[in-house]
């Protein structure tokens, strides 16, 4: 049964007058769309490029399956049975081997083994070894250390840092409020810092420490 010649054209559907995947013998709920080979097919638009409304669809129909016809064997007659000629073979001479030579049996004179002198034994010289001279290290040069003072001028405690002579250490030290002075050894070429408070740091010009104790005030 073709769709309908006029009216409404649905493209799914379970209709075989309306519906063109009824006429596709599609489920109704079958994702369908007009660019679809077999849709384009059944309107008749297969052409490259070409147009394609749902007017293309009144009464198309599916071309009908074409069932092929069952293939025909023809009968096969069978040849007459041939019966060959036979052709008596020749009289056959039988070959006659000679015998073989017999080579008569070698007895191999017995291996001599010459007598080994040992080589007399070889004492190797000894090289004596090289002697080995220590490597020296040199002891690391003297750290040269300097003294300051410190002074907390402020209202309440303070804390500050500096490089320690003995260990080259960062010490951070805390000064009590109203210190008059608190010495220390630093390393030369380093300059204590404040952490906190009101400090003030005052060089001894040149005195040479190595410890704390080695410092007066300045």
């Amino acid at each position: 049964m073709p769709l309908n010649s006029s009216g409404r054209i649905n493209l799914g559907g379970s209709t075989a007058a309306t519906d063109v995947a009824a006429q596709l013998g599609l489920p109704a709920t079958a994702t369908i769309t007009m660019n679809d080979a077999a849709v384009r097919t059944l309107a008749g638009k297969t052409a490259a490029g070409s147009t394609i409304t749902f007017a293309d669809f009144y009464g198309k129909a599916p071309a009908p399956a074409v069932t092929p016809a069952p293939a025909v064997t023809p009968a096969v007659t069978p040849a007459p049975a041939v019966t060959p000629a036979v052709t008596p073979a020749p009289a056959v001479t039988p070959a006659v081997t000679p015998a073989p030579a017999v080579t008569p049996a070698v007895t191999p004179a017995p291996a001599v083994t010459p007598a080994v002198t040992p080589a007399p034994a070889v004492t190797p010289a000894v090289t004596p070894a090289p002697a080995v001279t220590p490597a020296v290290t040199p002891a690391p040069a003297a750290i040269e250390c300097v003294c300051w003072t410190v002074y907390n001028e402020g209202n309440g405690p303070g804390n500050f840092g500096y490089i320690r002579c003995s260990d080259g250490n960062t010490v951070n030290t805390p000064i009590p409020v109203g210190t008059s002075g608190r010495t220390i050894c630093a390393q030369i070429n380093t300059t204590p810092y404040t952490n906190s408070g009101l400090l003030t740091f005052v060089y001894c010009g040149g005195a040479i420490c190595t410890a704390n104790t080695d410092c007066s005030t300045c």
